[in-house]
């Protein structure tokens, strides 16, 4: 910044401003579009407005936006032209606006959002504009060497941020351009298309752009020379997966509201309703798509009056009467602007919308004396219920604790297990809701007048008792072990999507966002991720340089233990006195591979009782365990112990269960701490 005097007074200017003209330059010849209108920002009644106007762009008006030190003269440029002659809709700038304004939304998963796109874009090679724009908003942003079609760019930008339910976002980014074409000039509608707000100041208060280089945000200057230097990628950086994407997904939009426009009208209107929510600010504010949703909502009737109006509330140009003034001025659509209840769902789905899936059929099953054909229809209901896993030779499903302490299979109890997920065996009562949530059960009566009627029924016991001692269970996936955190997979790509993967048999059920992750890290990439895990434990007073390593192995180990079939070792965190941070060294290692401190438990000395721990361990498929408090001076190691740790597959009978369990996968990691232990001989030779 630097300073000028002024009539005697002193007034600092921010680069922003006294580098207007550079600015203005870069955007006049680069990204600017249509010269005919723009939109500008002012104040009315002591709130930021906006509103087009039809006047010549000019290279001053926009070195004028960045020299505004107020609400006035800020301005946003249209993203989309459409070609003299009927021509097609194009455009040289590509944004994804990701903000965040309202409480419901997560800061957080805004903001890592927009940084992992911004590194999925930059690693396809476009020259990406990563802008802070205001708070909890950002803009990503990609400028092309040449006029693109405005339907290729829809393309890049939503399948760049077709992943945004993974990053914990309520709703996906809005793209600009809005649409693949503009209306033709004078139609009333949609012949602007969207605008972006230039960088710089923010019209609301004093804010100044920064923009990402990929490590940190960078200050005024660096920003604006980030910006200058930025030049126009070529489209054919545009991968074919997003054209095809577009295409899926118009085909999936047709479809859906085809189908959604055959339901009775009050089944529409509950949609419409849910649907108007995903519509924000840039709806209600701005006029003219105000107006489209309203004429949209009365395609269904007066019914949804009171629902557009609501919803027109939010907006800071709300006036009471309006919108039953302009309601009384919509009719019914015309051929000439096709406004329909398809308008409004085809613009909430660009904001994450989906319509509800209808419920499935269930399917129908006679209770009769042929048990073994009732028994059979029974599984193959269950088996449509993604909830539904197989567990060693019994069916699972799959929760998180809610509690400290948790109790396994057999009985045994867990500290530290809140918010851990594990593997629960269905017993006789989850069975019965899990077959009448899967099928309708019946059995044929007669009534009154010796007619044969079917009569719904529950399930009888003696096919709950079927059903669980079967053990023959096809088309239910196979599982064996549960993850939080992503991994490398068989084929060595990343596992990071929230669900099942066949290739490993594992489900899984982050607790967190994560940071994005490079799909080709480097060797110095590698290298850097050390130093940050080594930074976490620099503090613990390890009595060698080699501990850390060893740390660091059982890190790995955990983060990786759903991609290994085989053994993997135990680690034992050995101290000289008590509070030296063994426990809190091993939960350094959950709280990153799980999100929380690993579930601990007293070592079991007795063989006996170590045989039911890890059985239990096995049943409930805990992903990790932490036999802390090992007397000390003793040797740790038993049978029990010392065989867990050379297998994979576990079978027995639970304390207190009449039912053996056989096969069931045993993938957990294995901690233990204590002070000044060692391995008994047994243990030492594995």
């Amino acid at each position: 910044m630097s300073t000028v005097g002024l009539n005697g007074q002193t007034v600092t200017l921010v680069p922003w401003i006294e580098r207007a003209d550079e600015l203005a330059h870069w955007v006049y010849s680069t990204t600017v579009v249509r010269l005919d209108a723009f939109v500008e920002y002012y104040i009315d009644e002591g709130k930021v407005q906006k509103r087009w106007v039809r006047e010549k762009l000019t290279l001053e008006r926009i070195a004028r936006h960045f020299r505004a030190t107020s609400c006035n003269g800020i301005i946003s440029l249209a993203t989309a032209v459409r070609e003299p002659g009927g021509g097609s809709t194009c455009i040289r700038e590509l944004v994804a606006d990701i903000d965040c304004h309202d409480a419901r939304g997560n800061h957080t998963a805004t903001y890592r959002a927009g940084l992992a796109w911004f590194e999925v874009a930059r690693n396809l090679g476009f020259h990406v504009i990563l802008e802070h724009s205001s708070i909890n908003s950002y803009h990503l942003r990609i400028i092309f060497n040449q006029d693109l079609e405005a339907g290729k760019a829809r393309a890049l930008g939503l399948w760049l941020t077709r992943d945004w339910k993974d990053h914990g976002l309520d709703r996906g980014p809005e793209i600009f351009p809005k649409r693949d074409e503009l209306s033709p000039p004078g139609s009333g509608y949609g012949s602007f298309g969207g605008a972006v707000r230039l960088f710089g100041r923010y019209p609301a208060y004093e804010s100044w752009s920064k923009v990402w280089d990929g490590s940190k945000w960078l200050d005024d200057d660096e920003s604006i020379d980030w910006i200058l230097n930025t030049v126009g990628d070529d489209p054919g950086l545009i991968p074919d997966a997003a054209i095809r994407y577009k295409e899926e997904r118009n085909q999936e939009r047709k479809y859906e509201v085809e189908e959604i426009s055959e339901e009775d009208r009050k089944n529409k209107i509950e949609q419409a309703k849910a649907a108007l929510e995903f519509l924000g600010a840039d709806y209600y504010n701005d006029h003219d798509q105000w107006i489209r949703i309203g004429m949209s909502c009365h395609h269904l009737g007066d019914a949804m009056f009171p629902a557009w109006e609501k919803w027109s509330e939010k907006s800071d140009k709300f006036r009471n009467g309006e919108c039953g003034k302009r309601w009384k001025s919509f009719s019914e659509p015309s051929d000439e602007r096709g406004v329909t209840i398809g308008t409004l769902f085809h613009a909430a789905i660009e904001h994450g919308y989906k319509f509800p899936k209808p419920t499935p059929t269930r399917p129908e099953i006679e209770i009769t004396t042929e048990r073994h054909l009732v028994r059979d229809e029974a599984i193959k209901a269950l088996a449509r219920d993604e909830r539904i896993f197989l567990r060693g030779d019994a069916l699972a499903t799959v929760a998180r604790s809610s509690e400290a302490t948790k109790k396994l299979f057999g009985g045994h109890i867990l500290r530290n297990a809140n918010g851990a997920p594990s593997v629960n065996l269905i017993n006789e009562s989850r069975l019965g809701c899990l077959l009448t949530e899967n099928a309708s059960l019946f059995r044929w009566s007669k009534d009154r007048s010796g007619n044969d009627i079917s009569v719904a029924c529950h399930p009888p016991d003696w096919l709950i008792a079927a059903v669980l001692s079967h053990k023959e269970y096809s088309g239910f996936r196979p599982l064996l072990t549960v993850a939080e955190c992503p991994y490398v997979g068989l084929d060595g790509s990343i596992i990071s999507r929230p669900g099942y993967d066949e290739t490993t048999g594992t489900v899984l059920i982050p607790p967190f966002v994560l940071l994005p992750i490079p799909e080709k890290p480097s060797k110095q990439e590698a290298i850097d991720a050390w130093g940050r895990l080594n930074w976490l434990v620099r503090e613990f007073p390890w009595a060698s340089g080699y501990d850390t390593t060893v740390w660091l192995t059982a890190l790995l180990t955990a983060i990786q233990r759903p991609a290994i079939a085989g053994c993997v070792p135990g680690f034992a965190f050995n101290g000289n006195k008590a509070g030296c941070g063994k426990g809190l060294a091993i939960d350094a290692i959950g709280y990153v591979a799980w999100g929380g401190p690993v579930p601990c438990s007293q070592y079991p000395d007795d063989t006996v009782e170590a045989e039911k721990v890890v059985l239990s361990i096995a049943i409930d498929g805990i992903a990790a365990v932490h036999f802390d408090n090992v007397e000390e001076g003793n040797q740790y190691g038993n049978g029990a112990i010392d065989s867990a740790l050379t297998c994979t597959i576990k079978g027995g009978r639970p304390l207190g269960q009449s039912r053996w369990i056989r096969g069931v996968a045993l993938r957990p990691c294995w901690f233990l701490s204590g002070n000044n232990i060692s391995p008994a001989r047994a243990c030492y030779e594995l």
